[in-house]
């Protein structure tokens, strides 16, 4: 089993309904992994720079906007919780059968994140 880890950022404002927060934003940094039993004729599982490329493609959606004003955050508030599920879904969309979409991280600051992940993960 080969499990591939892949990253990148984006930056984003949101505001939250707590506590009167003021509208702020974050550098977020995120980190995806996906596990596979098999080899290609290249010796990889997938090709890093598709995977990344998937990746960036879907937080291109999220770069420099204000999260409250997409579709999925006006539904589901913009915590870095749904965050990181929009990102997850987005792109397990893309991955091919014989990969799994392990789990999706995406971090605030060096302090705090997340990381989401549906059925068992480790």
């Amino acid at each position: 089993m080969f499990r591939l880890i892949v990253g990148d950022e984006f930056a984003a404002a949101h505001k939250l309904s707590i506590c009167g927060e003021e509208l702020h934003g974050h550098n977020f940094h995120v980190w995806v992994a996906v596990e596979g039993n098999n080899l290609d004729a290249n010796g990889m599982v997938i090709d890093l720079r598709l995977l990344r490329g998937w990746l960036t493609e879907i937080l291109k959606e999220l770069d420099h906007k204000y999260l409250n004003d997409l579709a999925y955050f006006k539904v589901n508030p913009p915590t870095v919780e749904n965050i990181a599920k929009y990102i997850f879904t987005n792109l397990n969309r893309k991955i091919p059968d014989s990969l799994r979409l392990m789990y999706v991280e995406v971090w605030e600051d060096e302090r705090q994140g997340v990381r989401y992940y549906e059925g068992c993960a480790t």
